[in-house]
């Protein structure tokens, strides 16, 4: 079936203003003409919306852009005509939760036998773990080839970020089009804040050394937020006025596991933080205390691999409960559809990125 599905990568449709915009920037190619052709994907089936079809469609792409969809439009001149019979047109998918791009953060080289409590940086908040000044915008590379394998599993956008610390700072919202530079490639340079459990590994600072210490960490940095925004400070932190500046951006918690799913929903319940929580695969066990929260999950395809029950030795080692999770894992999705949670999808966790159209 997915060889008579096209997935035209409609992920340029926001900056379709920009088609109507001079560019400032010079470019080397001779003189700049405006003569660029249009696409015109005729007898497609588009699939505009979840809830609108368009049967024998039409969709006018030009320069990377979206022009119009519809059935009885008008074709403009200077067209190339695609005719895409017996296929679909899908938007593509947007992973919100991606490190496309973005430089690994390095290990710290201070790290000893004896504990270290005082932060390394001066003029930040008190534990290095929290890198709420940090923009991955600022550690991003462009990477062909994996934008390309991305966009053959049918994603043409993802919100990329550094995976370090309990604040990770914020991510970019990038095109994967290998056609533009980034000047069109990056639709907002700071997209959304991220967090999760998981200390920096670019600092010894031995607090916190638990989940529990990380989810007190986390309720102090907001009580302190709060307190630095009533004037109450003689002194400048950069990491919570970076904190501030950025409030209002949506914020994705990555969980790390079942349990840590809901330690997320209940810290953000606390804060008063609308946290959009990366899952495990695993919320068809707990769909109903999910619900209750009302957040967003964003769930991984990474489904358990089958296992491999001639060998003996392995035989003795598995449990009713990894078998239950083998033969239930891949009904996740369908438990939240079914229950009416709000969910994305996620190419997370995946070794290779063709399994997730697979899976």
């Amino acid at each position: 079936m997915f060889r008579k599905i096209v997935l035209i990568l409609l992920t340029l449709i926001y900056s379709i203003e920009k088609s109507h915009s001079q560019d400032y920037f010079p470019e080397n190619g001779g003189v700049k003409t405006s003569n660029q052709p249009y696409n015109v994907f005729i007898n497609a089936t588009i699939i505009v919306s979840p809830d609108k079809k368009i049967e024998k469609g039409i969709l006018i792409e030009r320069d990377g852009l979206v022009v119009e969809v519809g059935k009885n439009i008008e074709i403009p001149k200077n067209s190339i005509i695609h005719d895409k019979t017996g296929q679909y047109i899908y938007p593509s998918f947007i992973d919100l939760y991606s490190n496309f791009g973005i430089r690994k953060a390095e290990n710290s080289s201070r790290r000893g036998r004896s504990s270290q409590y005082n932060p390394n940086r001066e003029g930040f908040y008190w534990n290095d773990h929290i890198l709420s000044d940090y923009n991955s915008i600022n550690d991003y590379s462009f990477d062909p080839v994996k934008s390309k394998k991305l966009r053959e599993a049918g994603f043409g956008i993802v919100n990329a970020h550094r995976e370090n610390g309990i604040h990770r700072g914020t991510g970019s919202l990038i095109a994967l089009s290998d056609i533009h530079t980034d000047n069109y490639r990056i639709i907002k340079s700071k997209s959304t804040e991220f967090y999760s459990f998981k200390k920096s590994i670019n600092s010894a600072q031995s607090y916190p050394t638990s989940v529990m210490g990380a989810m007190a960490l986390l309720r102090q940095f907001f009580l302190d937020i709060e307190w630095y925004e009533q004037k109450s400070s003689n002194s400048k932190d950069i990491s919570i006025e970076a904190a501030i500046q950025n409030k209002n951006l949506p914020k994705i918690f990555e969980s790390g596991g079942r349990l840590n799913l809901m330690r997320a929903l209940k810290i953000g319940k606390e804060t008063n933080q609308r946290f959009t929580v990366v899952g495990s695969g695993f919320e068809y066990l707990d769909y109903k205390r999910i619900k209750s929260y009302g957040n967003t999950i964003v769930v991984p395809i990474n489904f358990p691999k089958p296992y491999d029950v001639s060998d003996s030795e392995l035989n003795e080692k598995l449990t009713l409960n990894h078998l239950k999770e083998w033969n239930q894992a891949p009904s996740n999705l369908s438990v939240l559809e079914e229950n009416d949670l709000n969910f994305a999808i996620t190419s997370k966790g995946l070794e290779n990125i063709s399994d997730f159209i697979k899976n």
